[in-house]
């Protein structure tokens, strides 16, 4: 691999490690991205949790891609872990969309209320 696409492919995962087809080196870089993902969300720090989100991809990508020269077995587990991190991703996701929801219903009501003082002064 040329230094090119090698700086490609590291700058893909954004700390220097590019994605592996090694199963478990592989399925333990995902986890640590998705974990990371989760620190982030916790945090605040969406921008940073969706680099994380697509770091975890591209490692799932690659060992997927290479599933036809893994043990299935492990693959499945490592997936299935996966997975349920995601599954709490998710759920931290939605808890903020619904703060910000209800954030841009509180402006909007105020927005409505101010207006409508105005217009009754």
């Amino acid at each position: 691999m040329e230094d090119g696409e090698r700086t490609a492919k590291e700058s893909q995962l954004g700390d220097g490690t590019a994605p592996t087809g090694d199963l478990h080196e592989g399925l333990a870089q995902a986890l640590a991205h998705v974990e990371a993902a989760q620190a982030h969300a916790r945090a605040g720090e969406w921008e940073a949790a969706g680099e994380r989100d697509r770091q975890c991809r591209a490692q799932v990508e690659a060992l997927v891609g290479n599933a036809g020269n893994l043990d299935p077995e492990p693959l499945a587990d490592g997936l299935s872990a996966i997975r349920e991190r995601y599954r709490e991703l998710l759920t931290l996701a939605e808890t903020e969309r619904d703060r910000l929801a209800d954030d841009v219903r509180q402006s909007v009501k105020g927005r409505v209320g101010t207006r409508a003082y105005e217009e009754n002064r």
